[in-house]
C-alpha cells in the first residue's frame, strides 16, 4: 500500500500543479468556483486520506483543498490546439483537453500549417507556388501557375532544331510561349528540322529534288549530292546543282572517267591527243594519236581533202581516204602548201590534194582533187614537203623525188623543163642528192639536211634563200656556204634558218621584214646569225621566225602585221622579242601564224585567222588576233 500510495501522491502533485498553474486537471473535473480540481461523478472521495477512487479502481490522491463536488459543479474538459502562428487555427497535432484554452490555444484544430499565418482554411490561395493557404491538400488551386514561375512550354520540343520555349507566371497566369521554335520541313543541311532524332533524314534527300540527267539526288553530310547518272553522264565537278555535267563520250577534261583529261578531244570515251602539228598559210593540220590527220582553214580546191567543195572549215575536219568511205590512216608525216597539201602515209606511199594546176598533186591527178590523190611511182618515201606550186618526198634509201612545177627549177632535176613525172633531186655535178635525213620547203625553193649535218639547197634565188653566196637561180642542189652541225632546217617564202649542234640559229635569204634575226633588214645570200642563243628548236613562216629556247620560252623575229610574233603589238621586230606563250612543248610556225603545242596536248595560235585555220570555231577575220587562241574538238 505504500508504494501505491506513494505513486498515487506523486501523480496527483503533477495534477495539483497542474491545477494551480494551468488548469489542466484531467482525469480529474475542474470547479469553475473554486477553481480547483475534484474528483469527477462517480468516484469516491475518501477524506481521511485525501484519495479519490476513480470509477475504473484508480487512486488520485488530491490535495488538501481537493474535494468532492457534484457533477453539476465540475466542468467538462475540451480539445484545445495550439496556434503558434496567431491565425485562429491550431495544430491538430498539438491537442489538450482543459475547461479553458491555455495560452496561445484555440478550439480549431484544423491548420495545416501552423507556421504560416496566411494558412487556415477558408484562406484564398496566393499562387506561389510552395504553400497551401486554403487547407485542403494542395498547392495553388484555382491557380493557373505561382506568380514568378517558369516552365517549358507545354507540348514543346528541345530535339533537333525545335525549343521548347519558356512561358513565365504573371499574377497566376501563364504568359505567352516565348522562343519556341517548332517543327520545320527537312532541308539538306546537317540540322534535324523537323524533330525526329535524325539529321538530314528521307526528307532531307527528298528536299534536294533532282538534278539534270542526275536519276538519284540524295542528301549527305549536309549537302545535296548526285548519288546515280543517267549513263554515259557523271558528277565530275562535285557541284551538285549542274547534276551529272560531265559526258564522258564527249568531254575532254572527263572522257571515258572524270578526271581523264584529253590534250585535244575526247571520242567516245576515248581520248585523241594532238601527235604532229602543222601550220601552212591559210590551213592547219594535225596527225592524231591515231594516224588519222585533221585539217582546218581554206578549202580552196579541195584542200581540205573532205571530198566536198566547201569554203572553209573554222574546226578540225578528217580528211577522207582516197575512196572517201573512210577517214585518211596510216598519216605518218604532213606538210601544208598555198593550196594543196601532201602527206607521207605508213605504207610508203604519198597522198596529195587540192589546187593542181601545176601537177604539185602528182602525175595524172587532173585539175584538183578534193580527197586524197595517190601520186604514182613512190613506195618508200618517208617524208614530204608541199610549196607553193611542187612537190619532193625524201625516200628511205635518202634520195630525193619533185613533182610539179619546175620554174626556176624548183624540182632540182638539174632543169627548167616541166616533167609529167617526177624527177630526181641532183647535185650540181649532176649526181643524185643523197644522205638526206630532213627536207624543208619555201614558196618556190627546197631545202635538205644530209647526213654529213650539211644544208643543201636548190630552186628560186632571187633573195639569195640558197644561202650560197649568190642570187643565181640553182636547177640542182647545192650547198649552203658556212654551215656545219646542222639538227635542224626550216624554210619561210624566200629565207631559211638553220639550228645547229650549237643551239645557234644561222639565217639567209629575204630580209626585208627582218626575219633573219640579225638585227637589219639587209637580205643575205649566206647564213648570218640571229641574235639569240640556247635554242631548242625553231619555225618558220612566211615573213617571220621563232625560236623556242631552254626554259621553255618563245621567242620571234621578222613581220608583225597580224600579231604573229606573240608579242601583243603588230610593230615589225629586227630582233627576237618575247612571245607569250607558257608551258611550251613544241613550236609550229607557218604563214602568218604562230602556235605552240603546250605540255597538255593543246594547240595555241597567234596572227591571223582570215580563213578558219586557227580551228578554233570562230568567224573568221583578217585583223590577226594578239591573245592565244586554241583549236578545238572536230
Amino acid at each position: 500500500m505504500t508504494n501505491l500510495r506513494t505513486s498515487i501522491a506523486f501523480a496527483v502533485l503533477i495534477a495539483s500543479a497542474g491545477c494551480d498553474t494551468d488548469p489542466i486537471c484531467t482525469p480529474l473535473v475542474y470547479d469553475r468556483n473554486e477553481r480547483r480540481c475534484v474528483c469527477p461523478p462517480g468516484s469516491e472521495w475518501i477524506m481521511d486520506e485525501a484519495i479519490c477512487v476513480l470509477p475504473d479502481g484508480g487512486m488520485l490522491h488530491l490535495p488538501d483543498d481537493a474535494g468532492s463536488r457534484s457533477a453539476d459543479d465540475a466542468c467538462v474538459p475540451q480539445a484545445w490546439y495550439r496556434d503558434g502562428d496567431g491565425d485562429g487555427h491550431g495544430d491538430p497535432l498539438t491537442r489538450v483537453d482543459a475547461c479553458e484554452a491555455p495560452d496561445r490555444f484555440v478550439a480549431a484544430g484544423d491548420d495545416c500549417d501552423d507556421e504560416c499565418e496566411t494558412c487556415a482554411p477558408g484562406r484564398a490561395e496566393e499562387c506561389d507556388g510552395t504553400r497551401d493557404e486554403n487547407c485542403v491538400g494542395g498547392v495553388d488551386e484555382g491557380c493557373d501557375c505561382a506568380t514568378g514561375r517558369s516552365r517549358a512550354c507545354p507540348g514543346g520540343t528541345d530535339i533537333g532544331e525545335c525549343a521548347a520555349g519558356v512561358q513565365t507566371c504573371i499574377d497566376g497566369a501563364w504568359s505567352d510561349c516565348d522562343g519556341a521554335i517548332g517543327v520545320a520541313t527537312e532541308a539538306c543541311n546537317g540540322l534535324d528540322e523537323d524533330c525526329d532524332m535524325v539529321i538530314d533524314g528521307p526528307a532531307a534527300s527528298a528536299a534536294c529534288g533532282s538534278r539534270p540527267r542526275a536519276t538519284s539526288v540524295a542528301c549527305s553530310g549536309g549537302a545535296c549530292v548526285v548519288a546515280a547518272c543517267t549513263t554515259g553522264f557523271d558528277d565530275c565537278d562535285d557541284d551538285d546543282a549542274n547534276g551529272c555535267e560531265a559526258e564522258l563520250a564527249a568531254d575532254e577534261s572527263n572522257c571515258g572517267a572524270c578526271g581523264n583529261q584529253c590534250g585535244w578531244w575526247c571520242d567516245g570515251s576515248d581520248c585523241v591527243g594532238i601527235a604532229t602539228p602543222v601550220a601552212g598559210s591559210s590551213i592547219t593540220c594535225l596527225i592524231t594519236d591515231r594516224s588519222e590527220l585533221a585539217c582546218a582553214g581554206t578549202n580552196d580546191a579541195g584542200a581540205l581533202g573532205v571530198g566536198d567543195t566547201r569554203t572553209f572549215s573554222s574546226r578540225p575536219v578528217f580528211v577522207v581516204s582516197p575512196s572517201a568511205t573512210t577517214r585518211l590512216t596510216g598519216v605518218t608525216q604532213v606538210s601544208v602548201g598555198t593550196q594543196h597539201v601532201c602527206a607521207a602515209l605508213s605504207d610508203g606511199r604519198v597522198a596529195c590534194w587540192g589546187s593542181n594546176l601545176y601537177g604539185q598533186l602528182g602525175p595524172g591527178a587532173g585539175a584538183q582533187q578534193s580527197r586524197p590523190y595517190v601520186v604514182p611511182g613512190l613506195s618508200t618515201a618517208v617524208e614530204v614537203v608541199a610549196g607553193q606550186q611542187h612537190s619532193c618526198a625524201r625516200l628511205a634509201s635518202g634520195g630525193v623525188r619533185c613533182w610539179g612545177n619546175n620554174e626556176a627549177g624548183r624540182l632540182g632535176d638539174g632543169t627548167t623543163t616541166q616533167r609529167t613525172t617526177v624527177a630526181t633531186v641532183l647535185r650540181s655535178d649532176g649526181t643524185p642528192l643523197t644522205g638526206v635525213q630532213r627536207l624543208s620547203v619555201g614558196t618556190a625553193h627546197t631545202c635538205a639536211i644530209t647526213s654529213a649535218r650539211t644544208a643543201w639547197c636548190w630552186g628560186s634565188n632571187f633573195f639569195g634563200q640558197l644561202g650560197d653566196g649568190t642570187t643565181t637561180t640553182r636547177p640542182s642542189a647545192v650547198q649552203v656556204t658556212g654551215l656545219s652541225n646542222v639538227v635542224q632546217l626550216e624554210s619561210g617564202s624566200a629565207f631559211s634558218c638553220a639550228l645547229d649542234s650549237f643551239d645557234r640559229v644561222r639565217c639567209w635569204g629575204d630580209n626585208v621584214h627582218g626575219q633573219l634575226g640579225d638585227g637589219s633588214t639587209t637580205r643575205r645570200p649566206a647564213p648570218v646569225q640571229a641574235s639569240i642563243s640556247d635554242v631548242e628548236e625553231i619555225g618558220t613562216g612566211s615573213s617571220h621566225a621563232c625560236a623556242r629556247v631552254s626554259g621553255g620560252r618563245v621567242l620571234c623575229w621578222g613581220r608583225n602585221a597580224f600579231y604573229e610574233l606573240g608579242d601583243g603589238t603588230r610593230t615589225t621586230q629586227l630582233a627576237p622579242v618575247v612571245a607569250q606563250f607558257t608551258n611550251v612543248e613544241a613550236l609550229v610556225v607557218g604563214g602568218a601564224r604562230t602556235c605552240i603545242l603546250d605540255t597538255a596536248g593543246r594547240l595555241w595560235c597567234v596572227g591571223i585567222n582570215d580563213r578558219g585555220q586557227f580551228g578554233d570555231g570562230s568567224v573568221p577575220n583578217s585583223d590577226g588576233t594578239a591573245t592565244p587562241v586554241r583549236l578545238i574538238e572536230p
